[in-house]
């Protein structure tokens, strides 16, 4: 295994901070938070006569061609939104030490 001094600087910052993320004792949720406006089926509620319609939070994912969601309590709104920030701020990270292994290899092959 190399020594950290041998990586680049952007290297060694990225992967400070994926380390950083991932000892977080906060979750990862790989999906999307949505907000939906609906009616109910009650005849006589606001939402049947007014414009105003009921606001509810899910968050979705699609994987293997199959969409699922799940309603999220507005108690848990803002910790399921810093799940999937987690999980896309470390998959960003991951995917740009894989774009540098990439350059690393590129560059060996043409001898830089």
């Amino acid at each position: 295994m190399k020594h950290r001094r041998e990586l680049s600087a952007q290297e060694r910052v990225d992967r400070s901070r994926l380390c950083q993320l991932i000892g977080n004792r906060e979750g990862f949720m790989h999906g999307s938070l949505i907000k939906m406006a609906r009616t109910c089926g009650k005849a006589t509620c606001k939402c049947q006569t007014q414009e105003t319609k009921h606001e509810s939070c899910y968050v979705g994912q699609t994987c293997r061609r199959k969409t699922r969601m799940q309603a999220v309590p507005r108690q848990l709104e803002d910790r399921v939104r810093q799940w999937v920030a987690n999980y896309q701020n470390a998959r960003k990270l991951l995917e740009q030490l894989s774009d540098e292994c990439w350059r690393k290899l590129r560059d060996a092959k043409t001898g830089r």
